[in-house]
């Protein structure tokens, strides 16, 4: 796996491209070659139905099978703990909010961060749940769905 840095953050009116950097790096691809799926939303906005159908065909135009998500009302240590418990060795995107309050994606790995787009590997600047609540973790599908 080779560590995509984003190239823009985000603002009050439109989100950066952390969570493109999140995908570039597991799908082992140039940031460039993946779309920016969240770039027309605004910063926290919850992808939409449409959004996340555009996402799950290009992944699988890319030999992915898709992206799910899930949202955990927990603190983040005890999300990693559980994602440690029930899956260690599979890679997953963790989304929340930096003490900015800007929304921001990580790649993580069991109970991990292994990349962090935004700084150097292993720093999380993650500080509390997205806007409503939750934390997202997302997961690349492997084969057909």
């Amino acid at each position: 796996m080779k560590p995509i840095y984003q190239t823009s953050g985000a603002d009050r009116s439109a989100n950066g491209n952390c969570f493109q950097a999140c995908l570039a790096t597991l799908l082992d691809k140039r940031l460039t070659a993946v779309p920016n799926f969240l770039a027309d939303l605004k910063n926290g906005e919850l992808l939409s139905d449409p959004t996340l159908q555009m996402m799950k065909t290009w992944l699988k135009g890319v030999g992915c099978g898709g992206y799910i998500e899930f949202g955990f009302n927990l603190p983040i240590h005890a999300v990693m703990a559980h994602m440690h418990e029930q899956s260690p060795e599979c890679f997953y995107i963790l989304t929340g909010l930096t003490r900015e309050g800007k929304v921001h994606s990580v790649v993580c790995r069991g109970n991990r961060v292994v990349h962090d787009p935004a700084t150097s590997p292993g720093n999380c600047v993650l500080a509390r749940q997205c806007g409503d609540g939750f934390y997202r973790v997302g997961f690349l599908l492997y084969g057909t769905v």
